[in-house]
C-alpha cells in the first residue's frame, strides 16, 4: 500500500470520518454503522469518499485496521493474516511482513507440507493454465489447482500468451471462445414480409378525347 493512500486513510481516521474497532477488525462510519464492502479474492475491500472532490479511495479492511493501531508502514511491506483467514481482520491476527514471507505463508501453499518447493510445470500444464486463464478462471483458483503460487500462475500465463501471439494460430492452440450455434428457426426460409407493391394503373389518354 503506497504512502499516499496510507496517509489518506490516517486522515479519515483523525477527522472521525471512519472509526475502527481494532479488536474486532470492524470499520464504522460517523454514525456508528459498519461499512459495507466487497470481497476481492477473500479480502474485504471498502470504498471511502474523499474530501475536496478527490476520487474515492479503495482500500482493504485489514490495512485500515493495521493503520489505525500502528500508523504508516513501509510501502514495500504487506499486511498478512497470521491464521490464513482473510475474513479475520482483528488486529491480533495481523502482522507486517515482506512480500517473500507473505508468499510462503499464502493459502495456496497451506495444503502442502512444510518445506514445499515450487516445481517446474510441464508444457501440457502451462498450456492448460493459459487456456483456463483466457476462459476467465481466477489466478487464485488455478494456484490451488496446480499447487503453485498466484505469481507463478500469472508468469506462466504471460509467457505462454506471448508464445501464442508469435506463432501461427492454425498450428497452435485455439483460444477463441466458441460462438453459440444459431437458432434453428433462423435457418429456415423466412417469409417475405415486405409490402406488396400494386402496379400503377395505366391511363388511356385517347379515351378522354371527344
Amino acid at each position: 500500500m503506497d504512502v499516499k493512500n496510507q496517509y489518506a486513510v490516517l486522515g479519515l481516521i483523525a477527522t472521525g470520518k471512519i472509526q475502527v474497532d481494532a479488536e474486532q477488525g470492524i470499520i464504522y462510519n460517523r454514525k456508528g454503522k459498519p461499512y459495507s464492502g466487497n470481497l476481492i479474492t477473500g479480502y474485504l475491500q471498502h470504498c471511502f469518499l474523499m474530501f475536496n472532490g478527490h476520487p474515492p479511495l479503495m482500500v482493504y479492511a485489514h490495512c485500515v485496521v493495521y493503520l489505525s493501531k500502528y500508523g504508516a508502514f513501509n510501502p514495500k511491506m504487506v499486511i498478512d493474516h497470521m491464521d490464513r483467514n482473510r475474513a479475520n481482520n482483528s488486529i491480533h491476527n495481523l502482522r507486517c511482513i515482506t512480500q517473500s514471507e507473505n508468499t510462503k505463508h499464502s493459502p495456496e501453499r497451506a495444503h502442502h507440507q512444510e518445506g514445499f518447493r515450487s516445481r517446474r510445470a510441464t508444457q501440457q500444464e502451462r498450456e492448460e493454465i493459459l487456456l483456463l486463464t483466457r476462459q476467465g478462471r481466477s489466478q487464485v483458483s488455478l494456484a490451488a489447482k496446480f499447487g503453485m503460487t498466484r505469481q507463478t500462475i500469472k508468469r506462466i500465463a504471460d509467457e505462454e500468451w506471448a508464445k501464442y501471439k508469435q506463432k501461427d494460430k492454425r498450428n497452435w492452440l485455439n483460444f477463441e471462445l466458441k460462438k453459440p450455434d444459431p437458432d434453428p428457426v433462423t435457418l429456415l426460409p423466412q417469409p417475405n414480409l415486405e409490402p406488396i407493391k400494386k402496379p400503377k394503373a395505366e391511363v388511356n389518354i385517347n379515351a378522354y378525347k371527344w
